[in-house]
């Protein structure tokens, strides 16, 4: 494209990492518990979806340069080994988000999105998206959206 945006990912796994990226950037910029101001200073991202699939390099490499534009980026393989007994973040002040699986139908996916802050702090929801000229972009939520 003329600015030099390579515009929306044509491959399925350019296209899912793409969904995960914008996903992600939703959540922490616009649906922290603590609202659209907060940024957390460690972001730790479970380096596995919800259904045990690994997270690709390309989507790490991805996820982390979106990420660390707003914080400190680390993946952690198990959530349970980065919570402490009363149910905070081992590294103080962090979210933790683990990622579902993308379902992608032709111009439209949807995607499960977790984020733990602490024992009383976390939301999860699934953000629909939808892909445009400049690419994929978070239409809003559907389904049920938990807040603690």
């Amino acid at each position: 494209t003329p600015s030099g945006d390579p515009g929306p990912s044509t491959t399925e796994g350019g296209a899912k990492t793409e969904i995960l990226v914008q996903a992600t950037m939703h959540l922490l910029r616009n649906d922290s518990t603590f609202g659209p101001e907060h940024l957390f200073p460690t972001v730790l991202v479970v380096d596995h979806l919800k259904d045990g699939t690994p997270l690709t390099s390309d989507q790490i490499a991805a996820l982390s340069t979106a990420i660390s534009n707003l914080s400190e980026v680390e993946f952690i393989s198990d959530q349970g080994d980065c919570v402490t007994d009363d149910l905070r973040p081992t590294v103080d002040g962090a979210a933790i988000i683990t990622l579902g699986p993308v379902t992608v139908d032709n111009n439209y996916a949807t995607i499960d999105m977790e984020m733990w802050c602490g024992g009383l702090c976390g939301i999860w929801l699934t953000y629909a998206l939808e892909v445009g000229d400049a690419g994929w972009e978070v239409l809003g939520t559907v389904g049920p959206i938990a807040i603690s």
